[in-house]
């Protein structure tokens, strides 16, 4: 299946990229995130910390500093074709992100799922995650998305089925080390490590918007 080119929603100035900015609520924006935020150090920084934080949430665990984010947004947020990532954007503070990798012509894969920010709005990240299901529905006509999240993280599962994501398969796990970076594998059940799986979820676009 071929990949979708984003790059023209990357844009290079902040107020160019808030033009493009998928509305969520009255005071909630989705940003797509272009070379407009390698000039933006405390943001960057932020992101950063976030990370650190909820580094236990991720498959890929390792020191988070801002110079890594700052290479992983260049090389990856901006520098893939294929990927977008918002920054989440209320009362113009940005409270967290939410992103696409993988886009091809039916689907994508939601990724890089971030609150960072407490909000008095306790559904703000079902808000988010609906909006960009329905901007990829709407905007780039795709007709599925999915995700990967730990077993354990239960309540993050939660809200996905919320959002309309059900579970589609589970993967053992196996733990790989090097210097500076743990990574949890996908495996098969003899060769697991740890108890957690990898779940994939499954929205179904155009069935969910038709029934």
């Amino acid at each position: 299946m071929a990949s979708v080119n984003l790059s023209k929603y990357k844009s290079s100035n902040f107020d160019a990229a808030k033009r493009m900015a998928v509305v969520s609520g009255p005071d909630l924006l989705l940003v797509p995130i272009g070379p407009w935020i390698l000039d933006e150090p405390d943001l960057i920084a932020s992101m950063a910390a976030w990370r650190q934080a909820s580094m236990n949430m991720f498959f890929a665990r390792f020191d988070s500093t801002p110079a890594k984010t700052r290479n992983y947004l260049e090389s990856a947020s901006i520098g893939q074709a294929n990927r977008l990532l918002f920054v989440i954007l209320e009362d113009d503070t940005v409270v967290g992100h939410i992103g696409i990798s993988n886009a091809s012509e039916s689907s994508a894969e939601l990724d890089n799922v971030m609150r960072g920010v407490r909000s008095d709005n306790r559904q703000l990240m079902q808000q988010a995650t609906e909006t960009l299901a329905e901007w990829v529905k709407t905007e780039l006509g795709l007709r599925q998305l999915t995700l990967k999240v730990s077993s354990l993280n239960e309540r993050v599962i939660v809200l996905y089925e919320r959002c309309g994501f059900s579970l589609t398969s589970s993967s053992a796990l196996k733990r790989t080390e090097s210097e500076d970076l743990v990574q949890l594998v996908e495996c098969a059940d003899a060769d697991a490590t740890v108890a957690e799986r990898c779940n994939t979820m499954t929205l179904e676009i155009l069935t969910r918007a038709s029934s």
